[in-house]
């Protein structure tokens, strides 16, 4: 039998072969964009999502978008037109960046699908964005069982919100195993293993994730001694950039990445109504500085700071990103004020440097 990291390793690096080989032809397959997406309520429709991945060309994107958009949409849209995403039939985001709700509307443009929808995403989750969201995501359930020609009913949202809470507390799992040093597995072999997930059936995902924390267990734990580091950012590509880290004495204990916590972080709980407990969920996610108050994001990121007793901060910022370069800035100064040093990098997807980024992660560790 093949190993459950050699397989998770497979899907990250090859994701669209990934799709064919495990997703099959019984049921669609839809793209989609950002963390804010219900996964669970297209799942609970007979849909299989696939969150697009960014990659490192990006040269048919120059048609369609500037080159001062971020490496992540550039590279999607390259993969649209390429025909690699060939397999969707529909996709869905929510209104996140400017970029980010263009990439929607080109893709849709370019390719019109069978199954399009952009969710209106509030900026705070106080009870009155719950509930505008909860209706968002009415009116989402409505337009799947439309075009699924199915009723949706609650047992199939509550037993999909099941699923994905087993999978995000096997995840969690696997980082506790790291953070004490328990495990076998690199935070490179982890963070590529949760970017191959989220590519694949979230059932053979939960048991691919299963087999590998058993097989982790199962071998003698190799995890190093290094200084304590939180991983911050949206979405990049190349994770090379951990295995720098770590061979350059870092560890890194805590993540806020769209491959980790963004993604994976925190547990939906039952309030009774199970569109109710989604909305409530994806709204309380502190993830990109697209929406929700300054603070908020603060306080998560110092939060973790403090909870393991973290010494630096190295954050991936697209390079363009406006939103992620306000906040920076900010968030550089309130870490500093809490005695926590910084590393800001902005990195290019399609354009990568390798020599420079090396350079800077060395030095930082080094100053540490």
């Amino acid at each position: 039998m093949t190993s459950a990291l050699k397989t998770l390793l497979a899907a990250y690096e090859n994701p669209h072969e990934a799709v064919l080989e495990h997703c099959g032809d019984s049921s669609p397959v839809f793209g989609h964009l950002t963390e804010n997406v219900p996964l669970e309520l297209l799942h609970a429709a007979g849909v299989l999502p696939v969150r697009i991945q960014s990659g490192d060309a990006a040269g048919m994107a120059s048609g369609h978008l500037q080159t001062f958009s971020c490496s992540f949409c550039r590279a999607a849209i390259h993969q649209e037109v390429s025909g690699d995403y060939h397999y969707l039939s529909g996709l869905v985001s929510s209104k996140t960046c400017d970029t980010a709700m263009t990439l929607f509307q080109l893709w849709t443009d370019r390719r019109p699908m069978e199954f399009s929808w952009l969710l209106s995403l509030p900026g705070n989750n106080d009870e009155g964005a719950v509930d505008y969201f909860a209706r968002e995501l009415r009116d989402l359930k409505s337009a799947l069982e439309a075009h699924r020609d199915r009723e949706i009913t609650e047992k199939d949202i509550t037993e999909a919100i099941a699923l994905y809470n087993a999978m995000r507390n096997t995840v969690d799992r696997i980082w506790e195993r790291s953070r004490s040093g328990t495990t076998s597995l690199s935070v490179k072999e982890i963070v590529a293993s949760l970017k191959g997930s989220q590519i694949l059936p979230p059932h053979t995902a939960l048991a691919l994730l299963k087999r590998l924390l058993e097989e982790d267990e199962a071998r003698e734990a190799t995890s190093p001694a290094g200084t304590p580091l939180m991983l911050l950012g949206g979405s990049f590509h190349d994770i090379s950039i951990i295995e720098v880290i770590e061979k350059g004495g870092g560890r890194v204990l805590a993540d806020d990445t769209l491959a980790g916590a963004r993604s994976f972080g925190g547990l939906i709980t039952d309030s009774g109504d199970p569109i109710r407990s989604l909305a409530k969920y994806y709204l309380s996610k502190a993830t990109g500085p697209y929406r929700l108050e300054y603070e908020v994001r603060t306080d998560r990121v110092l939060e973790l700071a403090r909870k393991y007793s973290l010494r630096g901060c190295i954050h991936l910022v697209q390079k363009f990103c406006d939103t992620c370069l306000f906040e920076i800035p900010l968030l550089v100064e309130d870490l500093k004020a809490a005695g926590i040093s910084s590393l800001v990098l902005e990195i290019d997807d399609t354009a990568y440097s390798a020599g420079q980024v090396t350079t800077r992660i060395e030095a930082f560790l080094e100053m540490l």
